[in-house]
């Protein structure tokens, strides 16, 4: 399989380049054609800069422009960024509040450099405007008399870049009104850079669920196999460094990274990067509502006083969407650990106390008020009390995702 991103020079007045912005792409076809939302686009791009390509590689030691939505300021993604390779575009549709405000304050007091995307002169909190340091004008949505207006008013402030420039023409009346960097197809249209992409080897899920499986796991030999394998090395430090895990001094050493994490934890790691792995690359919802059944049944059985199903029922729960043959494969892994052997059971539709927590699960997404009410009842729960577990997993969810 290949990876796909398309960069687009961006140039200073003496048409040298100096930045790049980077582009979502799903193929070889040079257009973005909406199959994914803006933050979904955004997380896609960072993943394969990161995994497939390599920061420095696709801009050439030069910066990056990279889009970011409302929701993608508040998730963990800009932890996973470099604040001195990377400049942070606010895109147009960003709804700014005392909160998004804070969000930005935070993160430029952490280096990052601020781009405001597709300017046209509205109405931007003073807040907003202290903390960006490139105003971006688009030549094709604004006539030329608006952009020597919003060049007059920032020119000695902020550094202007003139984007979507097609003509000499527009270049030199940019930099007549003083714009100081341009992009567009005058120079050159995005161009699209391939890669190959590389998964998580299943050999190394194997020798990781076979040691830390152990009664007293050896965290040396995990590490290792964690380092043999740069694609989970990665993935295990993007779970350390998201929010829910953040610490003042970010996590980089592997073996510090498992042992942060305990093994109940990294037991979740592996079988939801598995997971990703297993199901089509473009159903990212049905690996996020996988998440949330797993983190709903872990709740459920604790609630209930089966805490001794905490992890079996978590597994379950993520793994339940899956088809019979990609169950199969699950329960041959999970089968090296007896500690899961109730796990495998539910999957095969055998009886196990798991079964019940299954069916509630798919009672509360069928809205079954009754059985939801007769599980309750039974468990001496009181009336809301499965909704509110529900809503805790789609917080964690949203964490653990991204928005």
């Amino acid at each position: 399989m290949a990876a796909y991103i398309a960069r687009q020079p961006i140039l200073d007045s003496k048409n040298k380049t100096v930045a790049y912005e980077l582009l979502y792409r799903n193929g070889a076809e040079n257009k973005f054609n909406g199959d994914l939302d803006g933050n979904m686009a955004t997380k896609r791009l960072v993943h394969n800069i990161m995994i497939n390509f390599g920061l420095e590689n696709i801009t050439n030691g030069k910066k990056a422009f990279i889009n970011f939505t409302r929701d993608l300021l508040f998730s963990p993604l800009p932890q996973l960024l470099e604040p001195s390779k990377v400049t942070i575009e606010l895109l147009e549709s960003i709804k700014y509040n005392k909160k998004v405000i804070e969000r930005i304050q935070r993160l430029k007091s952490e280096g990052f450099i601020f781009a405001l995307d597709d300017y046209t002169g509205e109405d931007i909190p003073a807040e907003v405007m202290d903390c960006v340091d490139i105003i971006k004008v688009d030549f094709m949505l604004t006539d030329i008399k608006s952009a020597g207006t919003i060049a007059k008013e920032y020119k000695h402030r902020k550094t202007l870049l003139a984007e979507k420039v097609e003509t000499e023409k527009e270049v030199r009346l940019a930099k007549e009104m003083g714009y100081t960097l341009f992009q567009g197809y005058y120079f050159s249209k995005p161009v699209i850079h391939t890669s190959k992409t590389y998964d998580i080897s299943s050999s190394t899920y194997m020798r990781l669920w076979q040691y830390i499986s152990c009664p007293s796991p050896d965290f040396d030999t995990l590490a290792h196999i964690v380092e043999t394998d740069s694609n989970a090395a990665y993935q295990l430090i993007c779970k350390i460094n998201t929010i829910k895990y953040i610490t003042k001094n970010r996590i980089k050493s592997v073996k510090n990274a498992l042992l942060f994490l305990g093994t109940d934890e990294i037991k979740k790691w592996i079988m939801l990067i598995l997971l990703k792995d297993m199901t089509d690359n473009s159903n990212d919802e049905k690996i996020r509502q996988s998440y949330v059944r797993a983190v709903f049944a872990e709740k459920t059985v604790n609630a209930i006083g089966m805490g001794e199903y905490s992890q079996p029922a978590y597994m379950a729960g993520l793994f339940s969407m899956m088809d019979h043959i990609s169950k199969e494969t699950i329960n041959g892994i999970l089968a090296k650990d007896a500690s899961y052997k109730e796990t495998a059971k539910a999957l095969r539709g055998e009886d196990s106390p798991i079964n019940e927590i299954l069916l509630l699960i798919t009672d509360y997404e069928e809205g079954c008020a009754d059985g939801i009410e007769a599980f309750e009842k039974s468990h001496g729960m009181n009336d809301g009390d499965v909704t509110l577990l529900y809503i805790e997993a789609v917080k964690d969810a949203d964490n653990t995702f991204c928005g």
